[in-house]
């Protein structure tokens, strides 16, 4: 039986980082596939993961991303502004 190699990346970015990602609540938006700037809002002690902040009309969505999936950096977000 073949061994799996774990990658335990560590997230090294901090809080208040804005990052460019595709959310998986935006799969179902028209325009579904195009990256947002989310601002880290959350990031847990063991570092496997952040959480991202996504301002919007109806207020704010979040969610968490691998520290793989967090490799393009933006512009800082506007609050109240996507």
């Amino acid at each position: 039986m073949a061994k799996t190699k774990v990658v335990e990346e560590k997230f090294k970015g901090q809080l208040g980082d804005c990052y460019s990602v595709v959310p998986e609540f935006s799969r179902c938006r028209v325009d579904k596939g195009k990256a947002m700037c989310g601002v880290v809002v959350s990031i847990p002690p063991h570092r496997r993961y952040a959480v991202l902040a996504f301002p919007g009309v109806h207020g704010t969505s979040r969610e968490a991303f691998w520290p793989e999936d967090l490799k393009a950096r933006c512009k800082r977000v506007k609050e109240g502004r996507a």
